[in-house]
């Protein structure tokens, strides 16, 4: 998972933004996969997916499980449900990925700075959300709370956190 994110970078700095854009999905089902072996799977699930190298499960049973065994009240069905039919698109050559080869008439790729920022804030979020849930499970407190601190400190979760604190107290 590390690997292709950090892949995933490189090829961002090299205009190789496809190819990146193609990684998220790994990353995310890396995330999905790893927080369920981490604390939702039992010791049974474990040994099957060791000797079968298959997890009996898909993403959106995954999502569920995840949901429950972490009290994560539907956030990771949720994040499944918008995620991942783009993640398909551009995995697999689909129209997410085709309509960003071209720019007006031109075969030469047209991927706007936002979307190469909401993926790459994305992907890291996924990194960051299974290193914490892993240092939960293996009670590195002061790692969690090191870990949070950075999934916050950025993206999504600092909008809503700058937002919030923008309110005026009612």
């Amino acid at each position: 998972m590390i690997e292709h994110h950090e892949a995933m970078l490189v090829l961002i700095r090299a205009g190789k933004v496809g190819s990146a854009f193609a990684l998220a999905r790994s990353i995310f089902e890396s995330m999905y996969r790893g927080m369920w072996i981490n604390f939702v799977a039992t010791d049974q699930e474990i040994e099957q997916f060791e000797k079968n190298d298959k997890i009996p499960l898909t993403l959106g049973k995954l999502a569920d499980a995840i949901d429950k065994g972490y009290r994560a009240d539907g956030r990771f069905a949720d994040l499944k449900r918008r995620a991942w039919k783009a993640l398909n698109s551009y995995t697999h050559t689909g129209l997410l990925q085709l309509g960003r080869r071209f720019t007006g008439h031109k075969l030469q790729p047209a991927y706007r700075d936002q979307e190469i920022v909401d993926v790459t804030t994305s992907t890291t979020t996924c990194v960051l959300v299974l290193v914490s849930r892993f240092f939960a499970v293996h009670n590195f407190a002061d790692d969690v709370n090191e870990t949070d601190k950075l999934i916050a400190s950025y993206g999504a979760a600092a909008r809503r956190e700058r937002s919030a604190a923008a309110k005026p107290a009612e």
